[in-house]
């Protein structure tokens, strides 16, 4: 067993963030990007409804057209995807987080690469469609132990190269009536839903209303179908940048091969 099957923090810390380090002179001034983060990104059929279901290609770069895309009770669904469309489809391992000053892009890149070479896929039960506070968005039937470990080695990993929230930052997720657990955690690794708290899912809607739910839920499931019918496993992960709109790009994308 290497220490990737059960790192600890100070070890990841060290790792990434000293092995990765690039010079000063390295650093370019071609990053385009104002955040980053770790996703999953589905791929196949899964992607291709994402694609048309957000309106928005984060391996392209690109909008896609919604214009008879859907049909009621789904027709409307530039309204309903308003706020996730800016992510396209995905579920998050890290959240978005600003770069640290002594860090770059050229070192996360390796460090991601890095990171996905001595970690294995992680399996779940079938995905499902739920909803959570108003939000529509697909869930593993269980939460699997695999899925958690893997959710806190990427926190680990990467929180070296995540610069301190700010005030406004702070003020902003303190608005979202956070527990004393979630407060904590929005305090040490900048995000309230990490460890105890992660619950992974990919979301499909903006909030909504009771009403919109109970139209679009069993319209959804007829079209999922079959992904909902098929084993579930995060066999690659995404390092996704935010440009300058607040719109994802996949930055580098890579199979766990651990």
């Amino acid at each position: 067993m290497t220490r990737y099957d059960r790192p600890n923090r100070e070890e990841i810390a060290w790792f990434f963030a000293q092995r990765f380090k690039f010079k000063e002179s390295e650093m370019t001034d071609q990053t385009m990007f104002k955040r980053y983060a770790i996703y999953f990104v589905p791929k196949g059929e899964l992607a291709k409804f994402g694609r048309a279901w957000l309106g928005w290609d984060c391996r392209k770069g690109q909008y896609i057209s919604s214009e008879n895309a859907f049909s009621e009770p789904l027709a409307d669904r530039e309204y309903f995807t308003k706020k996730p469309r800016k992510y396209g489809l995905h579920a998050t391992l890290k959240a978005p987080f600003r770069l640290q000053a002594t860090q770059n892009e050229p070192a996360l890149r390796s460090a991601f690469h890095g990171f996905c070479n001595h970690q294995k896929p992680a399996a779940s039960g079938n995905l499902t469609l739920s909803e959570r506070g108003g939000f529509i968005s697909l869930r593993p039937q269980t939460q699997s132990a695999a899925l958690f470990e893997l959710g806190k080695h990427c926190l680990e990993a990467f929180d070296p190269f995540r610069a301190p929230l700010d005030q406004n930052d702070l003020n902003r997720r303190r608005n979202a009536r956070l527990s004393p657990r979630q407060n904590d955690f929005l305090h040490q690794w900048g995000y309230p839903y990490v460890l105890q708290e992660f619950q992974f899912h990919i979301t499909l809607s903006s909030r909504l209303s009771i009403l919109q739910r109970e139209k679009i839920i069993p319209a959804l499931k007829n079209l999922l179908a079959h992904e909902l019918d098929c084993p579930f496993i995060i066999a690659h992960l995404a390092l996704m940048g935010e440009d300058r709109n607040g719109q994802f790009h996949i930055l580098e994308e890579a199979n766990l091969s651990g």
